[in-house]
């Protein structure tokens, strides 16, 4: 991947932009909390030291919740933490422990220093196609992985994947992953037809609350690698716009932001974000497959 050099690319840093930079109220006797990375609609994520490992981790504590809704709440929470524990890739965000003190549910995961991809668009804005390929590429084969011990993320986007400084794309977040069986069954914490991920990031099934597959994210990374490309989303707009654009099948090109943008690459991701799942490539080895062509042709300099 190419990026620029300097003391920019050295300090990239975790922590999400305009977040507080303060020590939250929790107390866990393994971990000594420093700071706040981050906080969303689910948890906070905080930079802790663990005593015992002797290292850095990024320590991830759900947020309050109603008292009805705990018990569910933190059976979402333990099927991040088992469709984490569940796989080990150099593209997937590592998790170290699962448990309980005082009453506060916790995990621990690997400590990134990087930059999200949507902080990375900012400091260079749209990407040159071979490196958004081998960003791609790289998030293909974590999910493969993933798909093939059953598990759908259900929530990729941009700010869900980081480069560590070694440039290698980490998946984050579990937070919305289900299993699945070879043959679709799912698990019963959640209902498959219930509205869940990120509006300008979900395939239309995921929309309409119908049954989703592998090929549900593969769409989502579809529009993670149009982004990449253009410097935008692909669906812009107040939720329930992007939502109605999405469902009516109003996708344009990123050549239409992108002119000079290779038809190889065109091909790559609108076929990635087909309207109907079958129009899709059959899985995430295919993709890797599509990447690695593209890749190569470039190298070489043939048509």
């Amino acid at each position: 991947m190419t990026r620029e050099s300097g003391d920019k690319q050295d300090s990239y840093q975790f922590d999400l932009a305009n977040e507080p930079d303060e020590t939250p109220h929790y107390s866990i006797d393994r971990y000594q909390i420093e700071k706040t990375l981050g906080t969303g609609g689910m948890s906070t994520v905080m930079l802790a030291y663990d005593k015992e490992r002797q290292q850095h981790v990024a320590l991830k504590v759900p947020r309050a919740q109603p008292a009805e809704k705990v018990e569910r709440f933190e059976k979402r929470f333990l099927r991040e933490a088992k469709a984490a524990l569940a796989v080990r890739h150099p593209n997937l965000c590592r998790l170290y422990h699962v448990g309980v003190d005082s009453g506060t549910f916790f995990l621990t995961m690997a400590y990134i220093q990087g930059m999200t991809l949507n902080e990375l668009l900012d400091a260079t804005g749209p990407l040159a196609e071979e490196d958004a390929a081998m960003i791609i590429k790289g998030v293909a084969s974590g999910l493969a992985e993933l798909h093939d011990k059953g598990i759908l993320h259900r929530d990729l986007k941009p700010d869900n994947i980081m480069i560590d400084r070694d440039g290698t794309p980490i998946v984050l977040d579990f937070g919305l992953a289900k299993f699945f069986s070879g043959e679709g069954a799912w698990d019963d914490l959640t209902a498959s037809s219930q509205f869940v991920g990120t509006p300008a990031h979900m395939a239309p099934e995921q929309v309409r609350g119908k049954k989703v597959s592998p090929r549900t994210d593969q769409f989502s990374l579809g529009t993670v690698l149009w982004t990449l490309l253009c410097d935008r989303e692909p669906f812009r707009g107040n939720p329930l716009k992007v939502l109605d654009k999405i469902l009516k099948g109003e996708y344009v090109s990123p050549r239409h932001h992108r002119p000079g943008l290779s038809s190889e690459m065109e091909y790559i991701c609108m076929t990635m974000m087909s309207f109907d799942p079958r129009a899709r490539f059959e899985n995430m080895e295919d993709v890797i497959a599509e990447l690695q062509a593209f890749l190569e042709q470039r190298a070489t300099g043939s048509d």
